[in-house]
């Protein structure tokens, strides 16, 4: 479970819906099937994807000035 590829592939999805206006039975399947996973690894002390480990210096680093 690579937590920076399931956030890349829940973001696609996610715009991919948004656009459409509708989503096969298929992506809704795939989009909890990646929830899952992430909350897991999270959940089991697995790292965060590299986006959210950046916002979460950067508010960090805000929080330290």
């Amino acid at each position: 479970m690579d937590p920076n590829v399931c956030l890349a592939e829940l973001r696609d999805l996610g715009k991919f819906t948004i656009k459409a206006k509708e989503t096969g039975v298929d992506d809704f399947v795939r989009v909890l099937e990646l929830f899952e996973a992430l909350d897991g690894w999270l959940s089991s002390g697995g790292f965060l994807p590299k986006d959210w480990r950046e916002a979460k210096d950067a508010v960090s680093n805000l929080r330290q000035l």
